[in-house]
Order: structure tokens, then C-alpha cells, then sequence
């Protein structure tokens, strides 16, 4: 097992704490365990076309202001897109028996 640097980039610990905090108005969904990686692919699929949505509304915004929806929606999309790209993750290599620490890039 490999030893993780407890020092993240502050942009990261940030993003990571909106992902929990996504995660836990969530919660009454019911858990991500039970679905498969093709229906959490499906997922992440729709989770990405939400957040292009969004960027696009964003980004023309003063072309369209009264269909801008915020920053806050782009940033919850994409920390959306993070929690299925995780999910994904943590299944995967659960069920091939490594650990994501060992994992390396």
C-alpha cells in the first residue's frame, strides 16, 4: 500500500468537500451501491450533459440572462460528475480486489 500525500491542493479539498455535501443532500435517493457500473455509466452520461447545460447557459449568459442558472448550478453539476466518475472507480477496483491508494497514474 502506498502512502498518500495528506496535503491536498486547496481547490481540490474544496471541490472534494462540495462532492460530500452533494453526496449528502442526496442521501435520501438511496445508496449507489446497488446499481450496476452500466447504470452508473448511464448516470455519469446524464450527469455530463447536465453540466453542459449549464456551462453552456453560463457561459451566455449576457446573451440570455434570464436563462443563466447560476454558478452554483454549473459547480453542483460538475461535482455530480465527480461523484459518478468516483462511484465508478470505487467499484471497480473493489471488485478487483486492489485498493485506489495503490492505484497509480
Amino acid at each position: 500500500m502506498t502512502q498518500t500525500d495528506p496535503t491536498l491542493r486547496p481547490e481540490l479539498a474544496a471541490f472534494a468537500e462540495l462532492q460530500e455535501r452533494v453526496l449528502k443532500k442526496n442521501d435520501w435517493k438511496g445508496g449507489w451501491q446497488t446499481m450496476t457500473v452500466r447504470q452508473m455509466l448511464w448516470r455519469l452520461h446524464e450527469e455530463v450533459l447536465e453540466l453542459h447545460e449549464a456551462s453552456v447557459a453560463w457561459d451566455t449568459r449576457s446573451a440570455a440572462p434570464l436563462l443563466d442558472p447560476g454558478p452554483e448550478r454549473v459547480c453542483i453539476e460538475a461535482a455530480d460528475v465527480a461523484n459518478f466518475a468516483m462511484f465508478i472507480a470505487e467499484r471497480v477496483a473493489k471488485r478487483s480486489g486492489i485498493a485506489l491508494e495503490d492505484v497509480q497514474p
